[in-house]
This record gives C-alpha cells, structure tokens and sequence, in this order.
C-alpha cells in the first residue's frame, strides 16, 4: 500500500509540467512559452508514453507477486460404482449388490522456502526501476525539447538577417547600377554589387531552408502539423546555471543522472532474480484434502502431500543465465558510469568555452553593427566609398552580426546540456522565470 502512495507522490512532485493536460495538443500551435512547448512535446512523446505504460505493467506484477498463493485451488469430484462380486462377466447383473462411491479433493499449491517473499522483492526492485526510467526518459524528453527550441530560434534569428542583408545587398546594387548609369561608377562596381546581391539571395533561401528543417523537427516532436503557425514566445535567454568545479560537476552527475540509476536498479532486479531460482530448486508443495462415501458404509477423510520431482531438469540452466545477465547488467553500469562522466566533462568545457566567446561581445554590439551597415549604405548613395571596398566592410559586419547570434545560441545550448548531463532537474529551470537571465 505505501508503495502505490510513493508513486503517487513521485508524479505529484515530478513538476508543475506533468499536471497540466497530457492527453491534448490543444493549444500547441502559435505563440508559444517554453513551457507550453515542454509540456506539448512530453504529451506527444511515445517514448515518454511507452516508460509510463512500462510502470503500469510493473505495478500489475507486483499486484500478481502479492498473492498469497501461487494458483488458484483446484477442487475436483469423482463417482465410481462397486459390485459386491468380482465377476466380469455379472457385472451388468442387476441382481449382484452394488453401491455408488463417491470422493470431493480440494487441492492448493502453497510456497515454500520464501520464494513469495523474493517475488516480492523482484517486483519492488523492477517497479524502482521503471520509476527511475520515467524520470529519465522525462529529463532526456525536456533537454531535446529545449535543445530544439534554441535551435528554432537560431534559425529564425538567422534567417531574418539574411533577410535584411540581402534587402541591403539589392539597395547595394541598385545603387551602384544608378552610379554606373549616371556615369559616376564603373560596371566593375555594378559588376560586383550584383554578385553580391544573388549571393545574399541564396544566403537567404539557405537560411530559410536551416529554419524550415528546425520548425519540421519541433513541430513533430510537438505532434502539431507544420501547416500551423508556430512562434516561440519568449526571446532565447542564457540559463543560470550551479557553477560547480568540474570534478565535483561530474560527482554530482554520477550521483544524480537517472538512466545512471536505472542501470544500478538493473543489478539488484537480477541478483533477486538468482534468489528466487535458487529458492526455487525446491519445488512448491500442493496439498489436498479430500472426502470420500461409498455405498458399503464407508466413510473416509483424509489428505495428501505432492511435490514434483525435479528429475529430468532443475533451475540449473537459468540460474546459469541469470549470473550471466547480472554480469552483464554490472558492465552495463560500468559502461553508463564511462557515459556519465564523458558527457559531464564535455558539458562543463563546452559552457566554459561558449561563456567565453559569449562575454567576448560588447553589450550593445547588435546597435553598433546595424548603426555601421546603415553608414555603409549612406557612404555608397553619396560617393564617399567604393562599392567594392563598401561590400568588404560590408562582410565584415555581417560576419560579427551572424557570430554573434550563433554563439548566443551555442551557449544557451551548451547550458541545456550542462543541466541534462549534470543530472540536474530541468523542471526547476525552465518552469521557473527566475531561472533566466
């Protein structure tokens, strides 16, 4: 019973996400918050789906586990006619006494040696697993969900600034094409502004193309069709994260990372496992009560014990497989450990790293470069520089402007892995607003 009170309060407190509507992609199409896109992504899941129905199965055998008996008893009846001579050929003799027996068995396989205290055991440890395995599949859910957020949300941000450089691009050319007619520019520079124009324009059209292939990977993880207008919300915003040391980072991971503890859960399920083989070697007992009338006057009560007789083949084979897959389930961890801290310490060098390059950019880097693009445009209409050398400056900016957004993207996607790979409960940062710079 406490059992099913736990997993009731484990889903209570799994976050505010899980209490929303998890059985609807209503309203998931657009203006949307990053919250709002967590919660239509964990609802459309089937991996999220298939770990919840996993648990269910898990609660259904612990519920199997729990009966007091192996089987259900069988109650059995027989009838039998006996002559009071032994005659075969009078048999069918009216004439010789006869009389009607008749017996009522009621027989149940009962446990013995503890095996239905070790099912039992088997049953919690599988249900810890798959508890554990939901709040894995949960977190790596929510970190995919986010990282494709950002990536929307660069590839928007990129596609409108080639939308812009290539309007500039066109003003350019168009410029340089009414110098060259006024007789006041050369072709060459009419030449080249051109060049740069259908360069910008293909640019754009690739830039679309990177923007159109993030919305198709959200809007499926969301279950929304890509038809419908879909807007992030919310500006991309670079997450506070635990700054912690990287040896005590990856500590930390190793104690707190789920799919971590699921194959930790998988040991303790096959070494129960072996237990309850083992303990089943001696096979269960079935007793039986019966009684029996026969027409003699003749009364008889009584009761038998029945065992199996473990002859022709015993557990030996599948205690064998069980040491076996314990075995495996120990590499496994191992493996998982090698996982855990790799990606522990690649996350924490990425956020360092990305931090870096970030606070490389002065505050009011976007105002300044769009302030230099729009001297450039006006530097060209009057004649004070060259269309040549305008487009080399030109590309100089519009090289700082798309730096600048794809390393404000890359950090606020480094910070998501650093959460996921550290473990860390993404409920508490992306339900919470104070979570965000």
């Amino acid at each position: 019973m406490y059992l099913y009170f736990f997993i009731l309060f484990y889903f209570i407190l799994s976050g505010p996400i899980l209490s929303e509507d998890l059985h609807s992609n209503k309203g998931c199409i657009g203006n949307q918050k990053l919250k709002s896109i967590i919660n239509c992504v964990l609802n459309h899941s089937p991996e999220f789906k298939i770990a919840q129905d996993n648990l269910e199965a898990s609660l259904g055998r612990r519920k199997i586990a729990a009966y007091a008996f192996p089987s259900n008893p069988n109650l059995s009846t027989s009838n039998a006619i006996r002559r009071g001579t032994s005659n075969e050929s009078a048999f069918f003799n009216n004439s010789i006494p006869q009389a009607i027996n008749g017996e009522i068995m009621l027989s149940q396989e009962i446990y013995i040696g503890g095996q239905r205290e070790i099912k039992l055991e088997l049953a919690q440890a599988d249900i810890k697993t798959k508890i554990k395995n939901v709040q894995a599949i949960e977190r790596s859910t929510i970190a995919q969900a986010v990282h494709s957020v950002l990536l929307y949300q660069a590839a928007w941000e990129e596609f409108k600034l080639t939308q812009e450089l290539n309007l500039l691009s066109r003003e350019i050319s168009k410029i340089a094409d009414l110098r060259f007619k006024n007789g006041i520019g050369s072709e060459m520079d009419f030449e080249i502004a051109l060049s740069e124009s259908i360069k910008m324009n293909s640019l754009e059209e690739q830039a679309r193309r990177n923007w159109q292939d993030a919305k198709t990977d959200l809007v499926v993880m969301m279950g929304v069709p890509y038809q419908e207008e879909l807007n992030v919300y919310e500006e991309k915003k670079i997450l506070k994260i635990p700054k912690q040391e990287l040896q005590e980072y990856i500590d930390s991971a190793e104690k707190r990372r789920p799919d971590l503890e699921v194959l930790e859960l998988e040991i303790n399920f096959t070494k129960s496992k072996i237990r309850l083989l083992q303990r089943e070697r001696i096979p269960n007992l079935t007793i039986s009560g019966y009684v029996q009338n026969d027409g003699f006057n003749e009364r008889v009560i009584g009761g038998k014990v029945s065992i199996p007789l473990q002859i022709w083949r015993d557990n030996s084979g599948e205690i064998q497989e069980a040491k076996a897959n314990s075995k495996i389930s120990e590499e496994r961890r191992e493996i998982g450990g090698h996982t855990v801290r790799f990606e522990a310490t690649k996350a924490w060098n990425g956020v360092e790293s990305w931090k870096r390059a970030w606070q490389n950019f002065p505050p009011n880097i976007l105002e300044r470069t769009n302030e230099n693009l729009l001297i450039l445009k006006n530097a060209i209409a009057t004649g004070k520089i060259s269309v040549k050398d305008a487009l080399i400056s030109q590309k100089s900016l519009v090289d700082l402007k798309s730096n600048y957004f794809q390393t404000k993207a890359n950090y606020a996607i480094a910070c998501n892995e650093y959460l996921r790979a550290g473990g860390i409960d993404l409920n508490e940062f992306f339900l919470s607003e104070s979570s965000h710079e």
